[in-house]
C-alpha cells in the first residue's frame, strides 16, 4: 500500500532559507483558504508540524515544495514564490 502522506520535516540544511520556506508553506495555505488544521488534515500531518513549518523551524526544499503543491492539485507556482 502506498504512502500518501506527504515527509516535509527533513533535517535543516544550511544552505536553505527555512524562514522563507516557511513564508511560502503559509503563502499556499492561505491561497487555497485553508487554515493550519485544514491543510494539515490534507496532507497527513498534525496542525504543530504546519505551525513549526510556517515558523521557519524546518526548512523544505522546491522541488518538496513543488510536490506538496501537486498534492493539493494546486499549479500556479509563481503566485506563491514571487510575492
Amino acid at each position: 500500500m502506498k504512502n500518501d502522506k506527504v515527509g516535509i520535516k527533513p533535517e535543516i540544511n544550511n544552505k536553505h532559507n527555512p524562514e522563507k520556506s516557511g513564508k511560502y508553506i503559509k503563502r499556499l495555505r492561505k491561497e487555497l483558504g485553508l487554515n493550519q488544521v485544514q491543510f494539515a488534515q490534507k496532507l497527513g500531518l498534525s496542525q504543530g508540524n504546519i505551525s513549526d513549518l510556517e515558523r521557519g523551524k524546518y526548512d523544505i526544499v522546491l522541488s518538496r515544495f513543488i510536490e506538496i503543491c501537486k498534492k493539493l492539485d494546486f499549479d500556479d507556482f509563481d503566485k506563491i514564490l514571487k510575492k
